[in-house]
């Protein structure tokens, strides 16, 4: 509706701004959470990651998760199960067919990254993740 438009107009003006900050949000996490042990994001130039979303991989995902909510700090599970292993498709045996996406959807968790975030709560986020990863791992 034409409301909903001019919102949508308003915003495509400021993504290159969000971007950039979620961009800089993704630096900072990956620069803090090195060799913790948790499967970061990579960017291979020349493609450049807008980070929609900043997911991590981990053995122990839930209770990361759950490590992590104890400690205020919300998280997401975007992909909780593999397109075959989806009822459209019903592949048989999908979860064998494709055992790496398989662990891959077992293991992927999405960290806060919106460009609201301040400075200051993205450190709270990490030192929950370096508790947390302590903790769990």
């Amino acid at each position: 509706d034409e409301v909903r438009a001019a919102l949508l107009r308003v915003k495509v003006g400021r993504l290159p701004e969000w971007n950039q900050r979620r961009r800089a949000i993704a630096r900072h996490y990956g620069d803090a959470l090195a060799g913790l042990g948790l499967g970061l994001p990579v960017e291979r130039p020349p493609a450049q990651h807008v980070y929609h979303q900043y997911t991590v991989r981990s053995g122990k995902r839930d209770a990361l998760a759950a490590a992590l909510a104890h400690r205020g700090i919300g998280t997401a599970i975007h992909y909780p199960s593999t397109i075959p292993a989806q009822p459209l498709f019903s592949y048989p045996n999908a979860d064998r067919a494709f055992p790496a996406a398989t662990q891959a959807a077992a293991e992927v968790l999405s960290l806060p990254c919106f460009p609201e975030l301040t400075d200051g709560e993205i450190d709270e986020i990490v030192g929950a993740v370096k508790q947390a990863v302590r903790e769990v791992l």
